[in-house]
């Protein structure tokens, strides 16, 4: 792809020769009629500033007009596969059984993805006709229309459509943002429902939930989605404790010490602060990831005899505790899969004399 860079700026006409691709083939127009109805498209350095903001805000709304227009083909094609099934006789708890699987190997995203799409271009076509055809005209973005999505899950059908139009007329009216729209959506289904606060709230409650993010420089996140109370209890708690002890003269951060504080509560393990505790001393790369890397965390412990014996007779240093493998020494990373674990391991210098 040739592209001509002018004062640091990069020429973006191959840019729009892959819209022009795409648009092709999602409307099935020939190609070479489509660029020359198209014309030659000018350069970003040709334009002046208030040329560019009214291509970019086209170029913004032209992008929500095609996601909008894959929500419908989304629904149309899942509607098509729950057809075929029907006339198959396939049992009706597998209706439309491989949709989300063939989107997501045309959009190379994952089937659990591809779910969540056809969830949401199933509601707004048959519950938000009215604000999904405002998506694309700069009245309802994509973003917008997520929003009023989640608000309105409450809702019945019926109210639902009826919430749809009132939006749809808010939108044609003055000028929302997303979160203003979400916020008039709020509004909206409280006045159509009067209890739908207290239904969310009941089903929110109930997803209580704690998550482990993947590791990045050494560091990782857990996420609880504890109830509203209990969550500022818990904050609160570790707040209060850090500015204590900050007020004792401890020199780390506030935020240093209430991820330590909470550490310490957990595990009972004492955390000192300083460039000590900044590079573990089992840190070792591992074919470019970290030694800890884990993709699918396991809860479940196994905990084998120790001083059994391996295939060769010897003592294993896994069951005796004997890790010699510095990238084992990880709780976490001990109790994943065994084949995780292998994996893993691979770039281990002690390789030969480890078990694992």
């Amino acid at each position: 792809m040739d592209r001509q860079t002018v004062g640091g700026q990069c020429c973006n006409r191959d840019m729009f020769d892959t819209v022009l691709d795409a648009l092709a083939q999602a409307t099935g127009c020939d190609r070479s009629k489509l660029g020359a109805l198209v014309g030659e498209v000018p350069n970003s350095e040709d334009l002046t500033a208030a040329q560019l903001c009214k291509r970019i805000a086209a170029q913004e709304r032209l992008s929500h007009a095609v996601q909008a227009t894959q929500m419908c083909d989304t629904t149309a094609f899942t509607t098509v596969r729950h057809t075929d099934d029907v006339q198959q006789q396939v049992p009706d708890h597998l209706h439309g059984r491989t949709a989300a699987t063939e989107l997501a190997s045309a959009m190379v995203i994952t089937p659990t993805s591809a779910r969540f799409r056809i969830h949401d271009a199933t509601r707004a076509v048959a519950d938000h006709p009215a604000l999904l055809s405002l998506v694309g005209t700069g009245s309802v973005s994509m973003t917008g229309l997520r929003g009023v999505l989640s608000a309105t899950e409450v809702l019945d059908p019926d109210l639902r459509r009826a919430v749809d139009g009132q939006l749809a007329a808010d939108a044609m009216t003055s000028r929302l943002t997303p979160g203003r729209l979400a916020q008039a959506a709020e509004r909206r289904v409280l006045a159509a429902d009067p209890l739908a606060a207290d239904k969310r709230a009941e089903r929110a409650r109930l997803r209580r939930s704690v998550r482990l993010s993947d590791p990045i420089d050494g560091t990782a996140a857990v996420l609880a989605r504890l109830r509203a109370e209990e969550a500022l209890a818990v904050f609160t708690r570790l707040d209060r404790t850090a500015r204590g002890m900050r007020r004792d003269g401890d020199e780390r951060s506030i935020d240093d010490l209430m991820a330590d504080v909470l550490v310490e509560s957990l595990l009972g393990v004492a955390l000192v602060g300083g460039e000590s505790a900044a590079s573990p001393a089992t840190w070792q790369s591992v074919d470019g990831q970290e030694p800890w890397w884990w993709s699918a965390p396991h809860h479940r412990r196994r905990t084998p005899n120790r001083g059994s014996t391996t295939r060769r007779g010897t003592t294993s240093a896994r069951w005796t505790g004997r890790w010699i493998c510095p990238t084992t020494t990880h709780s976490a990373w001990r109790n994943r899969p065994r084949t995780h674990r292998r994996r893993s391991h691979l770039g281990c210098r002690l390789r030969p004399r480890c078990r694992w």
